[in-house]
């Protein structure tokens, strides 16, 4: 089972105002998972409006199985969509371990990056006009 500190925000997280610190500790696993998400979700949804950086403190994570990934993505996907940079604090070594063999350790712990204005099918969103000259074959 999961074990949660008793307060949403990690005890020993600096105080920085822009930012959001929740622990996690024990296993995050198929039967843990929905409970973390909900927690960081509502943690989300009554953090002040000054708040961009998430630090998921994972210090003391015991175990970690692919749903427990799938939720740590979820969270990214979270956090962007909030226009919010997630840290993936003190991984332990078997954490870092996962995240390096499925590929997931750049996707979830490089810097933000903003995302264009435009929808994907917006031309102008990618810098792309679409090409309407004969100079190329169509096939």
């Amino acid at each position: 089972m999961t074990t949660f500190p008793r307060d949403e925000e990690a005890p020993d997280a600096p105080a920085a105002p822009h930012s959001l610190h929740i622990r996690t500790g024990g296993v995050l696993d198929y039967d843990t998972s929905t409970a973390f998400l909900v927690r960081v979700d509502h943690a989300l949804g009554k953090r002040p409006a000054h708040v961009t950086e998430l630090h998921l403190d994972c210090r003391d994570l015991e175990t970690i199985d692919s749903m427990g990934l799938s939720t740590l993505l979820q969270i990214h996907r979270t956090a962007t969509r909030h226009h919010l940079a997630l840290h993936l604090d003190n991984r332990p070594a078997r954490l870092e371990r996962m995240l390096t063999v499925t590929g997931t350790l750049d996707h979830l712990t490089r810097p933000a990056v903003a995302e264009p204005t435009g929808s994907p099918a917006d031309p102008a969103a990618s810098g792309d006009e679409p090409r309407t000259g004969t100079d190329e074959p169509v096939m």
